[in-house]
């Protein structure tokens, strides 16, 4: 996912090192744009958060999941941040046609902490919305939904009655 787009300039002048490092990978390769100018390239942070499994069956059936759910409830969003950011692989993605080439970052950029805290606020928005519904209005809003994804040709529904 790219969270945020800089250009060349400050790019360099967060990370000099990973930037050109990039750059000697790009020029040493057989690419059409190897002689590109590093301005005319689009830089990115692109970020992966790791996503802790399920667990064994042992630990799924002896209420593991559940546990780790109502420890993540329970935390405040400053918290839901760090332990998010914490599992956050960062990296410069630099484009230019088909060329891409990447570079690790650490530590994270403030702009995955913003894109973080933005996307568990518009979560949270969206799940007090869902759970202020009441059922014939969640009915009619999964409907219209299952609707418009029914447009799509790949796209198939299996609608399971009570």
């Amino acid at each position: 996912m790219i969270v945020a787009t800089l250009p060349y300039e400050e790019m360099l002048r967060r990370h000099p090192k990973e930037v050109a490092e990039i750059i000697t990978k790009l020029r040493k390769g057989k690419s059409k744009v190897r002689e590109a100018d590093p301005v005319s390239i689009t830089w990115a942070y692109h970020a992966c958060v790791r996503i802790e499994g399920s667990g064994t069956l042992a630990e799924v059936f002896g209420g593991e999941s559940e546990r780790r759910q109502r420890k993540w409830n329970a935390m405040t969003l400053d918290e839901k941040v760090a332990d998010e950011a914490s599992r956050t692989y960062v990296s410069i993605e630099a484009r230019l046609d088909r060329w891409c080439g990447r570079s690790e970052v650490i530590p994270n950029p403030p702009e995955v902490e913003e894109n973080i805290r933005t996307n568990l606020t518009t979560r949270a928005a969206e799940q007090a919305r869902v759970d202020a519904m009441t059922p014939e209005e969640r009915k009619r809003e999964v409907e219209g939904l299952l609707k418009e994804l029914g447009r799509d040709p790949g796209f198939a529904a299996f609608l399971l009655e009570d």
